[in-house]
């Protein structure tokens, strides 16, 4: 029987480099600020060239999101795709030789919950400021987290909640279903107001 692991499974080396591996080598390095995107049709190859460093080493990329757009409009692919981070926002441009040719900050919004958004040709996303609409015109703030007030969600609600798009209402809806309160806050992205709703979606205030 072999004395150790190494004489068991000796190391693999790769002929021309100084490269070598271990077949029980379990190890893997985390870099929380990097996009690692796969090659086509293949989920298991991420190339040297399709990755992509966003902000400093120090960064942490929280949620990936890109803007939805109904494809009858012919824009395929035209949309960045955006990574919300602790330093805030960048947007990965597409490039015409690279898969993207740019990583740009947006702004230095920090989210305090994961959960983004993808609305037509919008995204909506949190942080202690309330809920944020980011477009290709900027950033709009829909709700200020004011306690009791408008019908606003809270900020401690905020921070735990999941957003959902029910298309055919044109809302954006705020829930959390383990919520003592067992209520659900409602933005009408027409009239630009706030109302609370049970899980059932009866309205209770606007």
């Amino acid at each position: 029987a072999p004395h150790t692991e190494d004489e068991k499974y000796p190391p693999i080396v790769y002929e021309g480099t100084r490269l070598a591996s271990h077949p029980n080598d379990n190890s893997s390095v985390h870099r929380a600020n990097h996009i690692e995107v796969a090659t086509p049709n293949n989920c298991f190859s991420f190339p040297f060239e399709n990755s992509y460093a966003v902000g400093s080493s120090n960064n942490r990329i929280l949620a990936l999101q890109s803007a939805a757009i109904e494809m009858s409009d012919a824009k395929f692919g035209e949309m960045p795709l955006y990574a919300f981070t602790t330093e805030g926002i960048f947007a990965l441009q597409a490039g015409a030789q690279t898969l993207y040719s740019n990583v740009i900050p947006i702004n230095y919004d920090k989210i305090i919950n994961p959960n983004t958004l993808a609305i037509n040709g919008a995204i909506a996303y949190i942080t202690e400021k309330g809920v944020h609409l980011l477009t290709n015109q900027g950033t709009q703030v829909i709700s200020t987290p004011i306690h009791n007030k408008d019908n606003r969600p809270p900020l401690d609600f905020l921070k735990v909640c999941k957003m959902i798009y029910p298309k055919e209402h044109n809302e954006i809806v705020l829930l959390n279903e383990k919520s003592a309160t067992g209520m659900a806050y409602v933005y009408n992205l027409e009239a630009g107001y706030w109302s609370t709703r049970d899980l059932k979606g009866i309205k209770l205030n606007t």
